[in-house]
């Protein structure tokens, strides 16, 4: 066990503690003289990620008809240490304003800190560190589903000062996770506001004076097409006429390097608008073969968009993305680019994102599932487009707005979780001392 621990540095009063002093385990459980109408809210392992309690998936059982790991009670402020997989971490912290009943399974060891010398938000947070993290992985037992037992839980020794320094420590970090579920919030509502514009000025548009048009209030702007209501100034066209698209390259593999000219694959398109050029998921090929395959170089802005289903994620397939205005790459043959021959080149980006494009390139008369976009899919694409130049611009740009907002948030919670890692790093380890009077 000592092989996989670093002792705390010569912080004063920093000691290994092994977690049976730190707090009591499994202190209490229902057993067989349970009353068999006891009701009481079941938390299972498939309802935790990482610290986070999905509520919606906590369910209200009777004894009687509860799994039979359902089994263990928790109170206020109890931290659940998940047993099984303990590499995912799915971890939690039970709210202090916990109240009712609820039991949860025995796939969590449940760790109750004992008031004199330790403090639960503490323990909470040290369950993700990489000390706690590197016992577990030591201790896993089981290829398909790993587990650690009660008494190597038990076993599991904790770097921790005296309980007023685990307070001020918690405090601390509990005030960056707040942060960072603050800005995930703010991400997740400006994304529905995205889906919902998306879905609106696609199908609605914008009038002259920059408003969203009503069909109810304005029955007399639409008009009936192949597609359904759209504006009485926009028409139906094929995406073959507004839009150029060509396949990319197979380039060998044998001249995958990690230097020269990047290689844009379907693993470069994220869920964001921007191609991603992260260091695990790019590969570059020899400067020469810019000038060899000079047709396939995508130089500044172009849409690409991902040909083939290589994901479980159903928007994958037909993915959109655009490279950004200083950059060059090769197109690989699992993608395609577009580029406008008479529409607004931003506007195009978000039709081809928009639920008319989707709904037709995901549409199979045979009823499987679609496996790959060929170009004579592509050419029988129909599309609704606005007549004015000023309103294609103005819609891409109040999408692209939120884009950016989206990006600048995102970009906040990236250096959020660099903090929080940081001072995980140096905090729970003693490596940094926390005065007392911090915090309180």
């Amino acid at each position: 066990m000592t092989q996989v621990l670093r002792s705390p540095t010569s912080c004063e009063g920093w000691q290994l503690r092994s977690m049976e002093t730190l707090c009591d385990t499994n202190p209490e459980t229902l057993g067989p003289a349970t009353p068999p109408d006891f009701e009481f809210d079941y938390l299972d392992i498939s309802a935790v990620e990482r610290g986070r309690i999905d509520s919606s998936s906590i369910r209200r059982v009777k004894f009687r008809d509860a799994p039979s790991r359902a089994r263990r009670v928790v109170r206020s402020g109890d931290v659940l240490l998940c047993t099984v997989r303990p590499g995912l971490q799915s971890h939690a912290q039970i709210g202090e304003r916990q109240t009712g009943h609820l039991v949860c399974s025995t796939g969590f060891a449940v760790l109750r800190a004992k008031e004199q010398v330790a403090d639960p938000h503490f323990i909470f947070h040290q369950l993700f560190s990489e000390t706690i993290s590197a016992q577990l992985r030591a201790l896993e037992t089981g290829s398909n589903y790993p587990a650690v037992n009660e008494a190597d839980v038990r076993r599991l020794l904790v770097p921790a000062p005296d309980p007023s320094e685990q307070r001020v420590i918690a405090t601390l970090l509990d005030t960056v996770d707040e942060a960072i579920a603050k800005t995930e919030a703010v991400i997740a509502k400006l994304k529905q506001v995205r889906a919902g514009l998306l879905h609106d000025l696609l199908t609605r548009g914008l009038d002259e004076h920059g408003d969203l048009r009503d069909p109810e209030a304005h029955p007399e702007q639409f008009q009936d097409s192949g597609l359904g209501r759209i504006p009485r100034e926009w028409r139906v066209r094929r995406l073959c006429e507004v839009a150029s698209f060509q396949n990319g390259k197979a380039f060998p593999s044998a001249d995958y390097r990690n230097s020269g000219i990047r290689l844009l694959r379907p693993g470069n398109l994220p869920p964001s608008e921007f191609v991603s050029w992260e260091p695990g998921n790019t590969v570059c090929l020899p400067e020469s073969w810019a000038d060899i395959a000079l047709e396939y170089l995508v130089r500044g802005e172009e849409i690409v968009m991902n040909l083939t289903a290589q994901s479980l994620e159903e928007a994958f397939l037909g993915r959109v993305c655009i490279t950004r205005p200083d950059e060059q790459c090769l197109l690989n043959q699992r993608l395609a680019r577009f580029r406008p021959l008479d529409c607004h080149l931003p506007f195009l980006f978000w039709t081809l994102r928009g639920p008319f494009f989707r709904h037709q390139i995901n549409r199979n008369p045979q009823g499987t599932k679609v496996q790959h976009i060929y170009n004579r899919d592509l050419e029988a694409v129909v599309l609704p487009m606005p007549l004015r130049r000023a309103e294609q611009e103005l819609v891409a740009s109040v999408l692209f707005t939120v884009a950016d907002q989206i990006e600048s948030e995102g970009s906040l919670l990236t250096k959020l979780q660099v903090v929080k890692a940081g001072l995980m790093t140096d905090l729970l380890t003693g490596r940094v001392h926390v005065p007392s009077g911090i915090g309180a």
